[in-house]
């Protein structure tokens, strides 16, 4: 764990989170919204320093075009075999 950059001590060894939208307030102990911030003893913590925190946005991109792209071949080939099942039952 790292301490945390962007920060403010509040009372009780609580602080208030400056890294998002959101600036929890978090109590000692707790974690924040993003489950990525600790408070310990009222020094804030990063549990994620040093590693890739935004996959979601960087997988973005490629779920549209698999979306876009491969899902509409794989139901064609899909539906193309239950055809030709079907034309050989029947």
């Amino acid at each position: 764990m790292k301490e945390a950059i962007f920060y403010e001590k509040l009372r009780n060894n609580s602080v208030r989170c400056g890294v998002c939208r959101h600036r929890c307030i978090i109590a000692s102990g707790k974690r924040g919204y993003c489950k990525t911030r600790l408070n310990k003893d009222g020094i804030l913590y990063t549990l994620i320093y040093n590693k890739v925190s935004s996959w979601p946005q960087l997988l973005h991109g490629h779920i549209r075009k698999i979306r876009e792209l491969i899902l509409p071949t794989v139901v064609f080939a899909f539906l193309s075999q239950v055809l030709l099942l079907h034309d050989k039952v029947f």
